[in-house]
């Protein structure tokens, strides 16, 4: 999947919204973030930069959301399941994070899926295997062990 540098700066602004969404960032949201930005710029360099730049907030919140809501389908596909991964990646969902998702999919025009089905999407296009687990929070199902 090919993104713009305006585009990852948006897509990284937003991931650190998300993980900061339940009132602190955790190592394991930091570490789901820059792995993401590696596979995609295949360059860690680029991917602390991003990082860097979405730290010191270079483009608006608002500017984020016009950037990523003008991606295509399956650009917009692919940031739903960064973002679920980025969500899920300290295996607990609040209900501020679920605010969150809810209102970034309705301000970018995202497609509309639940966490789970996002991040089952995302694993099933780069291969990784999903446990067969349906707990939920807030009527989210989390596809990993408590």
């Amino acid at each position: 999947m090919n993104f713009t540098g305006y585009q990852l700066s948006a897509m990284t602004l937003l991931a650190a919204f998300a993980s900061a969404s339940d009132g602190h960032i955790d190592n394991d949201e930091i570490k789901v973030i820059l792995a993401h930005l590696v596979s995609l710029t295949q360059d860690v360099t680029i991917a602390t930069k991003l990082v860097d730049e979405a730290r010191r907030r270079n483009i608006s919140y608002d500017d984020a959301i016009e950037i990523v809501s003008t991606m295509s389908l399956e650009q917009k596909k692919y940031f739903c399941g960064f973002i679920a991964s980025v969500i899920m990646s300290d295996r607990k969902i609040t209900n501020d994070e679920l605010k969150f998702w809810d209102n970034i999919t309705i301000a970018a025009n995202l497609p509309r899926m639940t966490l789970d089905e996002a991040f089952t999407f995302f694993a099933n296009e780069h291969g990784i295997k999903v446990p067969n687990r349906n707990s939920s929070t807030s009527g989210q199902k989390i596809p990993f062990p408590p």
